[in-house]
């Protein structure tokens, strides 16, 4: 083997789709259906709170994305963070490249689109905290399993701790308001999110994205729990040999499923009868439920998910999910462009007038598109647009969009029959906004 050869061998660079792990996609792309259930209410701007809705499905379609979504996919996307990381650290190693630079650049690429997302485009945006905890994970990239699962305990014990109606936590609690009070506003209304000026708009939501990003200190725990837990998984390779640790995703998926709905259920069911406890309590009892029970059920859904793609026929079914998992990226921020058209007062004009079923509906069809979208782009190209600048920047010379790779699952669907599909969502699409705007009318 001659110099230029080993020199490539060892260059750094993006994973190559012949590396890729589909099963992970797949995870990927069910984690989308989630984030885009829950923050539908944000982006409509109906109420979680199950007693606003007259409607007993809309009451219904509350209570079970409490039970069964808040929490649980946010900690699904940090987890494979977390993997992810791992991932790129034994590459680094095999390929005796530097592994801080590049994890820097990325992060820092990471920073900069989520502010762009959260002040241009949506408040809500998760990839600045993503970011930000991902720098203190890069410190940690070498400690074992005996630090990492303790410390990953630690912080989830510390989210609630953080809540406690105790002296200790009402100074923590006090000290961080002082800390934050430059990023905390109340000056911009919500009812902006109507006006037809995007620069009235962006008022508000760069106000939201602050006061967002000052509540850090209370989901901080959670997000790098997961991520510290997903560095383990990554560095004892359990989802990379899935088959060989059939075992222990039995008994996860198991133990997640009871502890999950057990501890969920006390989460939703507090909502429902507050008196169940002390209210100096309610707060700290429903989030140390949700705290723990979070990860449960996420656990469960990632060993599921798992387990069934080992079989052929459920490969199949699950393998149209894959090529939505390799563009998560840009499949998120494009659910945020694309609902914020639909609800924002420069779009369409919808926020506050839908409530959660018209909102469940819409999150079924945009999930559908971006399915059969994500296929076609992968049969076209070999990143998403934003992962693709992602990685550009990240190695500091651009990525080849185009060339050869394996095809993405489910990209070349038969023609004529695709075409169908395609139309079909659409047109489900179009008349689902077409009758929203006619109530809103």
């Amino acid at each position: 083997m001659d110099r230029s050869t080993t020199a490539a061998e060892n260059r750094p660079g993006p994973v190559q789709a012949g590396e890729r792990m589909t099963a992970v996609d797949v995870v990927r792309g069910f984690a989308l259906l989630g984030i885009l259930i829950f923050n539908m209410s944000s982006f409509a701007g109906y109420s979680l709170d199950w007693r606003a809705h007259t409607s007993p499905l809309d009451q219904a379609i509350v209570l079970l994305t409490h039970l069964l979504v808040q929490a649980k996919f946010y900690s699904l996307f940090s987890f494979l963070f977390g993997w992810g990381m791992a991932v790129q650290l034994l590459r680094s190693r095999a390929r005796r490249v530097h592994f801080v630079p590049r994890s820097l650049r990325r992060l820092l690429v990471l920073l900069f689109i989520g502010m762009v997302h959260g002040m241009l485009i949506w408040d809500g945006d998760i990839l600045t905290a993503y970011a930000l905890s991902g720098f203190l994970l890069v410190l940690l990239r070498n400690r074992s399993g005996k630090v990492l699962l303790p410390f990953a305990l630690l912080c989830l014990l510390f989210s609630i701790f953080v809540t406690l109606p105790v002296e200790p936590a009402e100074r923590l609690r006090e000290a961080y308001q002082e800390w934050t009070v430059f990023l905390r506003s109340g000056r911009y209304s919500r009812e902006l999110f109507t006006s037809p000026v995007f620069s009235e708009v962006t008022r508000v939501r760069v106000q939201s994205y602050l006061n967002r990003s000052a509540g850090y200190l209370y989901y901080f725990g959670n997000i790098f729990a997961m991520f510290l837990l997903g560095l383990w998984a990554g560095k004892q390779r359990i989802l990379q040999d899935s088959g060989g640790h059939r075992r222990l995703l039995r008994w996860t998926a198991l133990l997640g499923f009871i502890l999950g709905l057990m501890l969920n259920a006390v989460f939703v069911g507090l909502m429902v009868w507050p008196q169940a406890v002390p209210a100096d309590w309610l707060g700290s009892v429903r989030v140390g439920a949700r705290t723990l029970g979070a990860p449960a059920l996420m656990l469960f859904y990632l060993s599921a998910i798992l387990l069934l793609y080992q079989r052929p026929s459920w490969q199949r079914r699950l393998g149209v999910l894959a090529p939505l998992g390799r563009t998560a990226l840009s499949s998120y921020i494009g659910q945020s462009l694309f609902c914020t058209l639909v609800f924002y007062g420069y779009g369409l004009g919808l926020y506050g007038q839908v409530g959660p079923a018209f909102g469940l509906l819409l999150t079924v069809l945009i999930y559908a598109v971006q399915i059969r979208l994500s296929a076609w782009w992968l049969g076209r190209f070999r990143f998403g647009p934003l992962e693709w600048l992602w990685r550009s920047l990240t190695y500091l010379r651009l990525q080849p969009l185009r060339g050869p790779g394996v095809p993405a699952a489910g990209a070349h669907a038969a023609g004529r029959a695709g075409l169908l599909v395609n139309l079909l969502l659409l047109f489900g699409l179009a008349a689902a906004l077409a009758w929203a705007l006619l109530q809103g009318a």
